[in-house]
């Protein structure tokens, strides 16, 4: 019966751990942070990508790469 209770003790350890990384390192922190932070992230994000979209485009057209065709250093995901 001790084993059982150490273990549930353990695991309830183990999970409250990893929520208390998660809220951290992906979320931000505490309450009035946090969400700051996640919607500074999420701007961030989301300006970097068109603006790598536009900077691989700038270089395709710079280079003479049809529209569509792959280029090795900016195409490297296909979605």
């Amino acid at each position: 019966k001790d084993m059982v209770i150490q273990g549930l003790n353990e695991g309830q350890y183990v999970l409250y751990n990893d929520f208390e990384v998660f809220k951290y390192y992906f979320i931000g922190g505490q309450f009035p942070m946090n969400f700051l932070v996640l919607l500074i992230r999420i701007i961030l994000a989301s300006y970097g990508a068109v603006i790598g979209d536009l900077a691989g485009s700038f270089l395709k057209r710079r280079f003479d790469i049809k529209s569509g065709a792959p280029f090795w250093i900016v195409d490297q995901l296909d979605f």
